[in-house]
């Protein structure tokens, strides 16, 4: 009984690491926007089966990237005293043990796939490689902000293409919105990072322009970001109560850019991790209004 209480205790404690390895808790800045393109695509609630699915496969999709990126990034986390004491560098997690949730997050992720629609399963397999070739981008071109805004902007898109499996102009605004709102605002991240990437060689908006370049690009994607969000009001027909919604995330946008322009540690952290993770809730909240 003992020998079974202690292995309980064991995987429990395992399975907490994990989760704080892919930082679950942040899921709240993706998912409530493929919500929305279920939404959009039902036009109202779908059935409960196929939101399950949605739920299932977007959380399994956010868990293998984040479980990857953390694996391939693992000797340069090692070097950077930022990050030095993430799970896989400090020991927290054997890699193989990493390995393993990976595998089982990709199979999740490719059953429920399979589960939705055929489209769907087709396109999970490039939005896997994605996921590889993201964490090796940062070590040749700021490209890499751009393709993590694209992979979360494949959330609202993928959701809708799972239940009408053919894509509409409105959704890709979505997806578009979305890409250029997270790119923005991890370019606002990388200056944690400016020293470190500078020394090693790697690239980022901050090591390629200087922080002052890295907020003025931010300022510009969330920019369009926003424009892409109105644009994909107006293409979906929603009424004040959308507007209003938009008009409060640009506010926080603006707010999230006055912290960041302090280039203050907790102030960038302020900007990363509170503001932005009301801005999928709040799109969500509205579109919800307007379809329900």
């Amino acid at each position: 009984m003992i020998i079974l209480t202690n292995n309980i205790k064991k995987i429990t404690k395992t399975f907490n690491t994990l989760l704080r390895m892919i930082k679950f808790s942040h899921s709240v800045f993706a998912l409530p926007f493929a919500f929305v393109g279920m939404l959009i695509a039902a036009n109202g609630l779908p059935n409960f089966e196929i939101f399950i699915l949605i739920s299932v496969a977007m959380i399994s999709a956010r868990s293998l990237a984040m479980a990857l990126n953390r694996i391939i990034d693992a000797n340069i986390d090692k070097q950077n005293p930022r990050t030095s004491e993430r799970e896989i560098p400090s020991g927290q997690i054997k890699e193989s043990s990493a390995w393993f949730f990976s595998l089982s997050m990709f199979i999740i992720f490719e059953v429920s796939a399979y589960l939705i629609n055929m489209l769907v399963f087709k396109l999970s397999f490039i939005v896997v490689l994605l996921f590889i070739i993201y964490p090796f981008t940062k070590r040749f071109s700021i490209i890499c902000h751009l393709l993590l805004g694209i992979i979360d902007g494949l959330a609202p898109i993928g959701a809708y293409l799972a239940i009408s499996p053919h894509f509409s102009l409105p959704i890709i605004m979505f997806g578009l919105s979305v890409s250029f709102w997270v790119a923005g605002f991890d370019m606002i991240y990388s200056m944690l990072d400016h020293e470190f990437d500078v020394k090693h060689h790697l690239y980022s908006a901050s090591s390629a322009y200087g922080k002052n370049g890295a907020i003025l690009l931010s300022k510009l994607f969330h920019f369009i970001s926003l424009i892409f969000l109105v644009t994909a009001g107006i293409l979906s027909g929603f009424g004040v109560i959308y507007y209003i919604a938009t008009a409060i995330i640009g506010s926080l946008l603006i707010y999230e850019q006055i912290l960041a322009a302090s280039m203050k540690k907790g102030k960038i952290y302020a900007a990363f991790f509170n503001i932005n993770s009301f801005v999928g809730t709040i799109v969500l909240i509205a579109v919800a209004i307007e379809l329900l």
